[in-house]
């Protein structure tokens, strides 16, 4: 059920606001205790106090999916998540179509600058990796009902733009024409859309099920990005053409790139196309609060990232024979600085959970009572409760590293323990990592704080 009115009604309480002034100071607010969901209300409801758009900042993309679910819940009229990549941004192939669609989906909406949304994201958002605004802004193109548009113009701006012409619309980033009706499926939109012409006039703009081809709501505007960054840097290197840029290029590679083509692997080449690429925080509008979850485990997987990134760029360069700028990444402590140039706090979960357990804990061992005993003043209640919470906290971790493709070369406890195994072969349970951890973090707690 969407809890927009709760999000309303919180707007409202006095201490809202005034945790909205407490943002301003130079010291960041860090919110603690939470659970994922309350956090989420909470985030909700202090951008709405501010009436401005919301950026989160978690760990892992798992974590970012999960957020974004509980964003739809909160009312907010967009959600979306901002998808990126684990790799080296020096490798010789760009990003999946899947990413590079979903991230131009949401600079699409920021470009617009049309009411607020929420956007979730992971650490990597706020690396290097994108043309700068006005770039791909002047690559855009909006077609409004009763514009004109010679069609042949039209279809040679979309192959521009990198839309693959075709007989039937069935993915992103294609077209089709067929008289003076012209289907176009923008990477940045969700459903294709159907534009009918009456001379050079466009009358009307609908959305279609590309499945069926059946025409479904009227819209008033379609914007239209490139297909990818491809182009965009293309276009900056050929007007440039920077000194060792044969070098980085094979002939034919070279030779399409002079006869107007995109060549494979651009995304490397951003920093000779621009000295300073872009991140997410580039696009988004100023007042934007920026709530960053768990700084320490963000800290902790952008560095596992920025340690892959510096390795690789160093063979690169090695097998090229060239110094490729590297400006493609930076030190997550430096990308979570610049977030902090917008209003926001920080939230955190974990490290506020494990002294309230330990403390819990050791009530339970003092008062030898069952957990049904004494009623609502039995520690149990009390510790049972954190404990779940832990239980959550750590699951998210836990997911987060089995899918992580280095784990193995990874040396932190968690990627241990998950690689570990019992003299039968077998690997540990989930329930049993957990108790892993929990003991490792309570001793480590009782020794810090003695």
């Amino acid at each position: 059920m969407p809890l927009s009115a709760l999000v309303r009604q919180l707007q409202q309480v006095a201490l809202s606001g005034e945790v909205l002034q407490r943002c301003n100071r130079d010291e960041r607010l860090r919110l603690s205790g939470a659970g994922r969901g309350a956090r989420a209300l909470i985030s909700s409801v202090l951008a709405g106090c501010a009436e401005a758009p919301l950026l989160v900042v978690v760990p892992t993309l798992e974590e970012a999916g999960r957020w974004a679910a509980l964003l739809e819940l909160m009312g907010w009229s967009s959600a979306q998540l901002y998808p990126t990549s684990e790799g080296s941004p020096y490798e010789p192939f760009d990003p999946t179509s899947e990413i590079t669609w979903g991230q131009l989906q949401v600079l699409s909406e920021l470009l617009d600058a049309k009411g607020r949304c929420a956007i979730v994201a992971t650490e990597r958002a706020l690396q290097p990796h994108l043309p700068p605004p006005p770039a791909l802004q002047a690559q855009c193109l909006s077609l409004r009902k009763g514009d004109e548009f010679e069609l042949e113009a039209l279809g040679e701006t979309l192959t521009r733009l990198g839309y693959e012409r075709v007989t039937s619309i069935e993915q992103e980033g294609s077209w089709s024409r067929r008289g003076d009706i012209v289907d176009v499926f923008p990477v940045s939109a969700e459903l294709p859309v159907r534009l009918e012409f009456f001379g050079e006039e466009l009358e009307k703009l609908r959305e279609f099920d590309p499945a069926s081809q059946r025409s479904l709501d009227p819209i008033e505007v379609v914007r239209l990005t490139p297909s990818g960054y491809g182009p965009l840097i293309a276009d900056a290197l050929r007007e440039g053409m920077p000194e060792g840029l044969d070098q980085l290029l094979s002939p034919e590679a070279s030779e399409q790139l002079l006869e107007g083509g995109t060549p494979e692997g651009m995304r490397r080449l951003m920093g000779l196309a621009w000295s300073e690429p872009a991140s997410l925080l580039d696009y988004l509008p100023e007042g934007t609060l920026i709530a960053i979850d768990e700084r320490r485990h963000c800290l902790s997987h952008g560095q596992q990232w920025f340690d892959h990134a510096i390795e690789h760029h160093a063979e690169v360069c090695a097998e090229l024979g060239v110094e490729l700028p590297a400006v493609l990444h930076r030190r997550p402590e430096e990308a979570l600085a610049a977030a902090e140039r917008f209003q926001g706090f920080d939230l955190a979960e974990l490290q506020e959970i494990m002294p309230r357990l330990a403390e819990a804990a050791s009530k339970v061992f003092a008062v030898p009572v069952g957990k049904d005993g004494i009623g609502p003043w039995n520690p149990w209640r009390g510790f049972l409760h954190l404990r779940r919470r832990y239980d959550d906290a750590v699951e998210a971790l836990i997911d987060a590293a089995r899918a992580d493709p280095d784990l193995a070369e990874r040396d932190d406890i968690l990627a241990m323990l998950l690689q570990s195994r019992y003299e039968d072969g077998g690997a540990m349970s989930a329930d049993d990592l957990a108790d892993e951890l929990l003991a490792l973090l309570a001793a480590g707690h009782e020794t810090t704080a003695t």
